[in-house]
């Protein structure tokens, strides 16, 4: 008797591999390549989906897609069709030729069969088997893949955020509000990644603007340049006489005539009359001449 192993175990098993491929084997082998995509290393990107499609030839469409992507973005027709032909073996997916290959396409909103069974087991833990289940369906009679690119993508991007989810915790958010899956793509918008490194040329590295911040309120502004020296003559009049290098740098001939003018001083000091010379004084203390002493008779 087998055993169920559950919706959320879904894989594919390789032809002559030992271990099954699965959704977080998407999930590893995508994420290599965007880093090298993220580093301009187109080569690598390349290295890393082929080798994958190496070990498992019957994954998920999406994997054929990526490298067709790349492959075409570099012009290598040759090689585009040689995975080509490996797809339609491998999956029986008939994937367009190179001069009809186009990296746009419907987003996952356009299945809303699909979405539907998503949102229905969303946020329990069985979604990640729906998810798992709809990233590597079968194409149809007529070979045609199930979802396009931009779909695909979606897919595995809700598949890796369950998962990060299950990891933290849980799949509620923390805040505890309702959040559907499609709601959840909402404002992550899930776009292809770069297939080459954007030149310089292309980035605008023009500065914005800077507006000069005006004066603080209840401040004036003013520009201290406009203020012009004056000078201030701090000399007394009755020391300056007629010296005129006592007087100061004042307005001469007309010059400096918008001046400020001059500190008035009225005070005209008067000198005290010392008596230095004493006669008498003078007469006692001449030589040869003995001081007198007063007697008390």
């Amino acid at each position: 008797m087998v055993t169920d192993p559950g919706p959320d175990t879904i894989s594919t098993q390789p032809p002559d591999g030992p271990e099954p491929v699965s959704a977080d084997k998407l999930l590893d082998v995508q994420q290599q390549a965007e880093f090298c995509l993220s580093l301009g290393q187109l080569d690598q990107a390349v290295g890393v989906l082929a080798d994958h499609l190496d070990e498992y030839g019957s994954t998920s469409p999406l994997m054929y897609m990526e490298l067709l992507r790349l492959l075409h973005s570099q012009g290598r027709k040759a090689d585009y069709a040689t995975t080509r032909r490996e797809c339609r073996k491998a999956l029986g997916l008939d994937l367009p030729a190179y001069e009809d290959f186009s990296d746009s396409g419907r987003a996952l909103a356009s299945y809303p069969e699909a979405v539907e069974r998503i949102e229905k087991a969303w946020p329990r833990r069985e979604v990640l088997g729906v998810l798992e289940e709809l990233l590597f369906q079968s194409v149809d009679a007529q070979g045609k893949a199930p979802f396009e690119l931009p779909a695909y993508r979606e897919l595995l991007a809700l598949y890796g955020a369950a998962q990060e989810r299950l990891a933290n915790g849980g799949m509620m958010p923390a805040d505890g509000a309702t959040t559907t899956a499609m709601g959840l793509l909402a404002p992550v918008a899930v776009t292809q990644p770069p297939t080459a490194p954007l030149p310089l040329s292309a980035v605008d590295m023009t500065l914005p603007a800077i507006d000069a911040p005006g004066p603080a309120p209840g401040t004036i502004d003013f520009d201290l340049s406009d203020l012009e020296a004056t000078s201030i003559d701090t000399i007394p009049k009755a020391l300056r006489g007629n010296d005129d290098h006592l007087s100061g740098p004042g307005p001469k001939d007309g010059i400096g005539a918008d001046a400020a003018p001059t500190v008035p001083n009225d005070f005209d000091p008067v000198p005290p009359d010392f008596q230095l010379f004493d006669p008498e004084l003078e007469d006692s203390i001449r030589p040869g001449t003995s001081i007198k002493k007063s007697s008390d008779h």
